[in-house]
């Protein structure tokens, strides 16, 4: 059965609910949610429904970066309070649980105000098992990803402990601490190139994006419980069907950080303003050393190869290229997270003094493949123009 759920915006940017059971001839089983914004223009629309949905504190539907994301298990018991705790027993909805990110379709319906005509939008959601299930299947976390997800995360909380364990009173009989400037910068950064590779449309990124923001003791101690608290849901397999498109990492075939194709581009350009047979090794060796698990080579050949390219784009330096190329906004990102994260994780590796505790790095914190295939995509372009 098919259950009919729509929320009219009203005046006073409330949610009217409506609702009622499928018809007979409707064979999907699952809920069709619909919004009414009454708005002409969809870019209005979708404003006035993200301010409703935060004045009824949905908290089962969120707009983040151009993404709806549906919260399935909270949406559920939102259903049961709409059509009754029953409802739960006539769907098979063991397949209605985790987080999706769905696009929603767009209904026009044209309305008469005094005789003059007028078109407006309806979002709608179609939650049914036949386009969940094709979701699902590239949403759900592989076993092998969780536990190396979760080693990362251990990593992450023990580097914390070691900031934390490097606190000082800011001044004499003072009772407020501040962690090691060094270790504090070093552990942050690569916190939140963790979090926003694979978990960027979750509460665990911006708890620790809005709390950690300076050395103080008390913010690293708020850090450190926003990353146990995502340790915690790991463990317990409350995100087993979490990871979207973004945020699921690209895994680079046949254990290749970089495309052969991509290289073999870059060997078959013909007479290219700068040769490219530097560029070529340093992506052969990339690759050898990332099947090796040479993890720190791999962070060395990654910075090397940044360092080596800028003056195909005119520049002398990466953060120029990232920052004053004309990327498009998609590739953008991509660029400045090698400019950013990469960078600063690679320059980690490469200068980290001994410790009386090491933490060896992993393939997910030196695993940037599909944003540096952007910038080789991008070079093969400028090189045969």
């Amino acid at each position: 059965m098919l259950y009919h759920l729509e929320g009219v915006i009203m005046s006073d940017g409330s949610l009217n609910w409506g609702s009622m059971k499928g018809h007979f001839w409707e064979k999907e089983n699952g809920v069709k949610l619909s919004f009414f914004p009454r708005s002409e223009n969809r870019r209005e629309a979708r404003k006035k429904l993200v301010s409703a949905i935060a004045k009824e504190n949905l908290s089962w539907i969120t707009y983040t970066r151009n993404k709806w994301n549906l919260d399935l298990d909270e949406f559920k018991e939102f259903i049961a309070l709409i059509f009754g705790a029953e409802t739960l027993t006539q769907i098979p909805w063991e397949w209605f649980k985790g987080e999706v990110s769905i696009e929603p379709e767009y209904e026009t319906e044209e309305r008469s105000d005094f005789g003059k005509s007028r078109y407006e939008t309806r979002f709608v959601f179609y939650i049914v098992h036949e386009v969940l299930e094709s979701l699902t299947k590239d949403l759900e976390t592989p076993t092998e990803i969780q536990e190396e997800l979760l080693s990362r995360l251990e990593e992450l909380i023990q580097e914390g402990e070691g900031v934390r364990a490097s606190a000082k009173s800011v001044a004499p009989h003072s009772s407020f601490k501040q962690v090691d400037n060094e270790l504090f910068y070093k552990w942050k950064t690569s916190c939140l190139s963790f979090l926003e590779r694979y978990f960027e449309t979750k509460t665990y990124l911006r708890t620790f994006r809005n709390k950690v923001k300076s050395r103080f003791l008390d913010r690293t101690e708020q850090g450190m419980a926003a990353l146990n608290a995502l340790k915690g849901d790991l463990e317990k397999g409350y995100l087993d069907n979490y990871i979207s498109a973004k945020e699921k990492r690209v895994e680079p075939e046949a254990d290749n950080y970089v495309d052969k194709e991509r290289i073999k581009e870059l060997q078959s350009l013909d007479k290219p303003k700068y040769d490219t047979a530097m560029l070529v090794k340093l992506c052969e060796e990339l690759n050898q050393n990332y099947k090796w698990e040479n993890y720190f080579a791999v962070g060395a050949l990654l910075r090397t190869i940044l360092h080596h390219v800028p003056p195909i784009f005119e520049m002398n330096k990466f953060e120029h290229v990232a920052s004053n190329y004309g990327w498009g906004q998609s590739d953008k990102k991509s660029i400045m997270r090698l400019n950013q994260s990469a960078k600063n994780i690679a320059d980690n590796l490469l200068h980290k003094h001994i410790q009386k505790i090491e933490s060896l790095p992993k393939k997910t914190q030196v695993n940037f493949a599909a944003e540096l295939d952007v910038l080789l995509g991008k070079i093969v372009i400028k090189l045969k123009s």
